[in-house]
């Protein structure tokens, strides 16, 4: 964790930038988190210098002073490093802290692209820096997946929440249903236009 001064009248604690190491321990035992690395000390993967080069602290969202992948995805799962900078991976957004990257939402607020919602929910995609489902598909009661709707979903607002899922569909009083002369088959995914004989109408106009 020492070396010797320049006129080896002393010894002094090594800091990160030193290049007299020879073992890992030269340079851990003065700087937790560093290694002893073609004769110099630096911080291990994931960790960045900080305080005059006396401390190897863990790297974070934002900070700007990568060169590789493993800089960031080292410190943070699913980050990767993007001019210089670590950021999230697509489909995730960081954490308050910047600390970790958190797997994206049907309701997240700070999205940019479609790809920021659809890499993390299949058929979303981004509105207003919102994440939002598909037209047709209906959000799951955690927010982690939009599902295709179907006959009897109590979800749509508009006809085309339905129709665009379910051909000759319509939402009616907030619930997907078939359209008048059509009758549902098929586990719901299905409107078949009615004929005569069958036994699935209620009034005259089905």
């Amino acid at each position: 964790g020492y070396q010797t001064s320049s006129d080896n009248s002393s010894c002094t604690l090594r800091r990160i930038g030193d290049s007299t190491c020879q073992y890992l321990s030269d340079c851990s035992e003065a700087v937790k988190y560093s290694v002893c690395q073609n004769g110099s000390c630096v911080c291990q993967l994931g960790y960045q210098v900080s305080n005059g080069n006396t401390s190897c602290l863990p790297r974070k969202i934002g900070d700007n002073t990568c060169t590789d992948m493993p800089d960031c995805f080292s410190a943070v799962n699913h980050s990767f490093c993007e001019n210089g900078t670590c950021v999230c991976s697509l489909g995730f957004q960081v954490s308050k802290d910047n600390s970790s990257c958190i797997m994206r939402k049907i309701g997240d607020t700070t999205c940019h692209t479609l790809s920021d919602c659809s890499s993390a929910v299949n058929n979303s995609f981004c509105q207003n820096q919102t994440c939002l489902c598909e037209i047709g598909h209906h959000v799951s009661k955690d927010n982690t997946t939009c599902s295709l709707r179907k006959i009897g979903d109590p979800t749509c607002s508009t006809n085309s929440d339905c129709s665009w899922a379910v051909t000759n569909s319509i939402c009616l009083n907030g619930t997907c249903a078939c359209a008048i002369g059509y009758h549902v088959s098929l586990s719901n995914t299905i409107c078949v236009l009615r004929k005569i004989g069958d036994k699935t109408c209620s009034e005259n106009v089905d």
